[in-house]
């Protein structure tokens, strides 16, 4: 496809031949940075080598900043190639229709050429865009992938091509079916616009017959069809995702389980295998775009043929080698003259014509409808060819003649006539454009260059003291070149001149939110130097006074129930504050809530305002135009390929026959949310009749499946490894699994849990988790399995409350002294419980929650049977909010706390049993359960550190999360985390670290990255600078 239409990029190649090139060495970088990583792990840090990491580091700075810049560039030349072609495409399909003769026209449907010029190319473009950028980055980025991970550990690496299999043939499989039926799509999208213009061109003649239901009917039958089709194609393409699903939780339990037996065993070193791991990355990145690539391109072909067809089209009617280009006279004859509109000599419908007409003869053509008058006369000026015979005109075969010359002498009007777009005067002076109103009128002919961008230099503010150019640079359209204009973030300066008239607007919209009610703001002022092509702003400012708010009342009819003192006690904005406009808005939307949860669905608020201009004050009286109260008719459900809909409706608190609440409305929105089963949520309203509603509920599914892992490395542990899936939609039924596996030089731990959250799609939840641990320490082994079942219900929109049944079998062998004297036990014990809790959850979202609280609380009874005997307490408090409604910025700040407390009434409490610190969820950057450690000492055998646990913990952290790249839901966190812990005393140790991370909602999951300094490390501590999950929520 590309050889193709590459003659078509015309001024545009060296955009479409630059961008793979730059892709290329983008590639190169990428692969070349894991590499660099590994060895940074290798030489520099495990190696205590400053001038390595010091050498290396440079470099991956290099390589990182020409990977950037490369990444940046080929996005903006793939952009320009791709639209440059779609542009000469559609001028190309254009000049060659134009060209057509009628019979051409013919063999094409209006509806045919419309769709072929319009969602064809931009199908092509889409398709283009991905290949010169996308679809080269993606095979090369799979190739040495693959290349450098056998080069750092071949017998982990040939795993890998397994994968390669199972995508080719699930993709083959996908594109051969979805082919044909991309094809058929086409020609009912045909259809489907052939019919809509024709119906609007002949909807007189409908009417008049009164056939609109049949149209209708036809319309409908069309429609259904095209459905029928999409759906089959998008159950399809749905598959590849459960595939590409499957393909990397596979590919990361095998890196995750053999890279920690290489590990062991010696045959791999620590930055090998985080290489490997950024390596599988790639790799699953790759495959899931060129998943997409192919299912783009197998559109795009069908699409790119269509285009072609047209394009390489000749017309049957073409000017002579050596035209003639002066008609003598006007005298017109035919010759046994034959004509049929397929060629067919069977078909004729005009048979032997033999006419002569002399130059200024006038004569009339009489014959019934559909006799072939018209035809006749559209042979003079060759709008067709004869099949046999010939037309003279001044006595010259009219195929002699130049088209435009024979044709601009004869004057012809159309059976059917067409008023192009625009005024009766344009249209009447269409085929003269120099024709004159009067003939004092002059004819100029203006030639304007569209090539060159103008670039704001800078945007004046005379007036303006108040405010200046930044707090009005983010809401407006026209800004000033930044000093980076030309990369990508940054603001290039470029005039949208379409826009002006809106800034304005929005610049004295801002002067309103801050009170300033009687600002005005003037007209933009441009003033453009076409020798640099650049120009500067200017707006005239009024400000005038600041206003405050005087009396606040709200007037509402008998039917509303309003405790009018609270209400305006709640409000945000309050007598003698001064005037904000956003504010006000806001106070309106509370209002209008809590008028909407008495099922007044359109209720209005209105806010009128009185100004003492003399004293800068104003009232405001809020009035409440109910209408009639609501009931909901219907609950439909859109965009759920994989979520069965009953899931989704038990989340909902609206339903069919409900009064319409404004409350039930938002509940029912985050309860879908914080299900974490989807990425978008949107709720539409349409109204069916005065006291009636329709909902449809439409979600767009999020990636429910996760893998996590991280990485570490302990003094004493060795390398630190973690890895799990899980999926909390199974089959799109609500179920949730999982399958957890943590590595470390001396243990392996593994769990599998199943949960139904809403049993029979009741209040009720019931779960169970299966465990097994077998940990080879160097003074002695152990071994632990067990199980845990919980039910659970529903208290509320809120609340849940659980009970938990958990046993445990373990078996401890061969203690040292070391242990035995810290309070581990030798033999084997079993422990037998019973765990009540209650949680409370009424975030906004499931990943990115920006207001409500998670909190809960739970208490451990352990000694129903058993020999192991306490009792535990644990709580936990996650509080998220969203500052953008104070400083007009998505910054979200969360605090996060958990606290634990054991009563040992068992004098044998078995270490393992007691509270740790340390891990992701806890103290970042110190690993997982590794604090606290006491120093143990024996006479004769020296001193050990020994992990010990405590009975009393706290930690708690502050985050604030900020957008780094929104349209990729990229976001930067920064946080500190706290914690303590003891036996006696909850400030016996104490740990902290800080860092920053960022939080990227990727097409796999939620990537979570960390950098983390831990600030006061003690002796024996197993610390990370690194910690990364796919999949969890950041809450």
């Amino acid at each position: 496809m590309f050889k193709t239409f590459f003659p078509y990029f015309g001024q545009y190649k060296k955009y479409a031949i630059l961008t793979p090139i730059l892709v290329i060495i983008e590639v190169f970088m990428n692969i070349a940075i894991p590499y660099l990583m590994s060895l940074l792990i290798d030489r520099g840090i495990l190696g205590y080598s400053k001038d390595q990491i010091l050498k290396i580091g440079i470099i991956l700075i290099i390589a990182t900043l020409i990977s950037l810049f490369s990444g940046i560039t080929s996005g903006i030349t793939a952009t320009r190639a791709s639209a440059g072609l779609a542009k000469n495409l559609r001028f190309n399909m254009f000049k060659n229709i134009c060209n057509f003769s009628f019979r051409n026209l013919d063999e094409f449907k209006k509806g045919s050429i419309v769709t072929r010029m319009s969602t064809d190319v931009q199908y092509v473009q889409m398709a283009m865009q991905m290949s010169t950028r996308i679809a080269v980055r993606a095979p090369l980025t799979l190739l040495f992938a693959f290349i450098m991970s056998f080069r750092l550990q071949s017998h982990l690496a040939i795993y890998f091509v397994l994968i390669i299999p199972i995508i080719s043939l699930g993709m083959a499989y996908i594109t051969r079916r979805a082919y044909p039926i991309f094809q058929r799509v086409f020609k009912i999208t045909d259809d489907l616009n052939t019919m809509v213009s024709e119906n609007l061109l002949g909807i007189r003649v409908v009417k008049s017959y009164v056939r609109e239901d049949k149209e209708r009917e036809n319309f409908n039958h069309i429609s259904q069809k095209m459905f029928r089709n999409y759906r089959l194609v998008s159950r399809l393409i749905a598959l590849s995702g459960p595939l590409m699903q499957f393909s990397t939780y596979l590919m990361s339990l095998i890196i995750a389980w053999l890279g920690s037996h290489f590990i062991v065993r010696g045959t791999m070193s620590t930055g090998a295998l985080t290489s490997m791991i950024t390596y599988s990355i790639q790799i699953q990145i790759s495959l899931l775009i060129l998943s997409m690539v192919i299912v783009q391109l197998t559109i795009a072909k069908n699409a790119s043929q269509r285009i072609m067809e047209v394009i390489n089209t000749s017309s049957d009617i073409l000017n002579p080698i050596e035209p003639i280009k002066e008609v003598v006279d006007g005298s017109v004859e035919f010759k046994n003259v034959n004509f049929s509109y397929n060629d067919d000599p069977n078909k004729l419908v005009l048979k032997d014509i033999n006419l002569k007409i002399s130059s200024g003869d006038y004569v009339g053509i009489i014959g019934p409808t559909g006799s072939s008058k018209s035809t006749l006369v559209q042979l003079i000026p060759r709008l067709y060819d004869v099949y046999s015979g010939s037309v003279l005109v001044g006595g010259i075969d009219v195929k002699e003649y130049d088209l435009k010359s024979l044709r601009d002498e004869v004057s012809f009007v159309l059976q059917h006539n067409v008023l192009f777009s625009g005024t009766l005067r344009e249209n009447l002076k269409w085929a003269d454009e120099n024709l004159n109103d009067e003939k004092s009128s002059v004819h100029i002919t203006l030639n304007i260059n569209r090539g060159e961008n103008i670039i704001i230099k800078k945007v004046n503010l005379i007036g303006a003291e108040k405010f200046d150019y930044g707090d009005f640079e983010p809401v407006i359209e026209n800004k000033q070149r930044e000093l980076l204009g030309w990369m990508w973030g940054f603001n290039d300066g470029k005039t949208k001149t379409f826009e002006l008239p809106n800034d304005a607007n929005k610049i004295r919209e801002e002067y309103y939110k801050k009170g300033y009610l009687d600002a005005s703001v003037s007209e933009p002022i441009l003033k453009a130097d076409m020798n640099d092509y650049s120009a500067d702003i200017t707006y005239y400012i009024s400000e005038g006074n600041r206003y405050k708010v005087g009396k606040i009342d709200i007037q509402y009819p008998e039917n509303v129930n309003l405790d009018k003192e609270k209400v305006i006690k709640n409000l945000k904005l309050q007598s003698g504050d001064k005037m904000n406009a956003a504010w006000l808005r806001k106070d309106m939307g509370t209002l209008e809530d809590l008028v909407a949860d008495q099922g007044f669905a359109y209720v209005r608020i209105l806010p009128k305002t009185r100004q003492d201009k003399e004293n800068s004050i104003v009232d405001i009286n809020y009035i409440v135009i109910p209408e009639e109260k609501v009931y909901i008719r219907n609950v439909t459900i859109s965009g759920n390929d994989k979520t069965e809909d009953r899931v989704i409706r038990r989340e909902m608190y609206l339903t069919e026959g409900n009064l319409y609440s404004k409350t039930d409305f938002i509940d029912s929105k985050n309860a879908l949310k914080r299900t974490g089963y989807f990425d978008e949520v949107d709720i539409k309203e349409t109204r069916v009749g005065a006291d009636q509603i329709d909902l449809e509920v439409v979600v767009k599914e999020a990636p429910t499946g996760s893998i996590t892992g991280g990485i570490g490395y302990g003094s004493n542990d060795g390398l630190l490894l973690s890895a799990g899936v899980s999926e909390k939609n199974i089959f799109g039924t609500g179920l949730q699994g999982s399958i957890n596996v943590d590595k470390s030089d001396d243990a392996l731990n593994g769990r599998i849990s199943l949960t139904n959250p809403r049993v029979f799609d009741s209040k009720y939840s019931l779960g169970g988790m299966i465990f097994a641990s077998d940990y080879d320490w160097d003074d002695y082994d152990e071994k632990d399995y067990g199980f845990s079942l919980t039910a659970g219900r529903k208290l509320g929109r809120y609340t849940n409350a659980s009970l938990t049944y958990s046993f445990t079998k373990s078996k401890i062998n061969g203690l040292d002294a070391f242990y035995k004297a810290a309070g581990y036990m030798d033999g084997d014990h079993t422990k037998s419980s019973i765990i009540p809790a209650i949680s409370f959850n009424n975030t906004d979202d499931y990943f990115i929650p920006r207001s409500g609280i998670i909190a809960g609380a739970s208490m451990e009874f352990a000694g129903l049977g058993g020999d192991i005997d306490y009792m535990k307490a644990r709580g936990n408090f996650n509080w998220y909010y969203g500052l953008r409604d104070y400083i007009d910025w998505d910054l979200i700040f969360r605090y996060k706390a958990n606290a634990g407390y054991m009563w040992n009434t068992d004098d044998d409490l078995p270490i393992n049993e007691k509270l740790f610190l340390g891990g992701m969820k806890s103290i970042r950057g110190y690993s997982n359960r590794s604090v606290p450690k006491k120093r143990i000492c024996l006479y004769g055998r020296g001193c050990e550190l020994i992990g010990y646990g405590g009975l009393m913990s706290f930690n708690n952290s502050a985050e604030l999360s900020f957008p780094l790249i929104e349209r990729l839901k990229m976001r930067l966190i920064g946080f500190f985390d706290y914690g303590t812990i003891g036996d006696d005393s909850f400030t016996e140790e104490y740990r902290y670290s800080t860092g920053a991370g960022i939080e990227w909602m990727t097409p796999i999951g939620p990537l979570q990255l960390y950098f983390v300094k831990p600030l006061n490390e003690k002796d024996g501590d197993d610390t990370n600078s690194f910690e990364f999950s796919i999949g969890h929520s950041f809450n």
